[in-house]
């Protein structure tokens, strides 16, 4: 039994981490998504992208930790990585080849997604230049995504077709 419960609490702390972490007093204009109160969930609502065998992105309330809720749009773009959240509560989420290359082609690498924070729908939001082919050495693209509240802008890293060296 006191597993469990250091379990639930460790998820509790993770999932709280997963949004909230983002927040801090030099980037508070943060927001959750508008949507996920439409769906009864808390304020302490998780975003995740690497629950095992589950494409795309997940949501988990923190509050009730067998609450989850995932779009059917989210799991169409294969399996998902890194994310940030902006000021109006609209999730940017990069593609993760936790997998394999069937669910995240190279071709897709370098794609930033948007989940729009009033219809909890995924979309394309940008697509990066993509340098690789299916025989690059590298299948990571996209792979830093932060937002910043004073400029109101993304920034994303990509090591886009990058060869290790040596």
């Amino acid at each position: 039994m006191k597993s469990i419960v250091f379990g639930i609490l460790l998820l509790q702390t993770l999932f709280f981490q997963n949004l909230f972490g983002q927040i801090n007093p030099a980037n508070n204009c943060k927001r959750a998504p508008a949507f996920v109160s439409a769906l009864g969930f808390s304020k302490n609502v998780a975003i995740i992208t690497s629950n095992p065998g589950v494409k795309g992105i997940m949501l988990a309330d923190g509050a009730n930790m067998g609450k989850t809720y995932q779009d059917s749009s989210w799991a169409s773009h294969g399996y998902m990585g890194q994310f940030a959240t902006d000021d109006a509560g609209n999730i940017f989420v990069l593609p993760g080849p936790h997998v394999n290359l069937i669910d995240n082609p190279i071709s897709t690498n370098n794609y930033v997604f948007k989940i729009d924070s009033r219809t909890g729908k995924l979309s394309i939001f940008a697509q990066l230049p993509n340098l690789a082919n299916d025989q690059s050495p590298n299948a990571f693209g996209a792979l830093g995504i932060t937002y910043n509240c004073k400029h109101k802008c993304l920034y994303i890293s990509s090591v886009n077709n990058s060869k290790g060296t040596g």
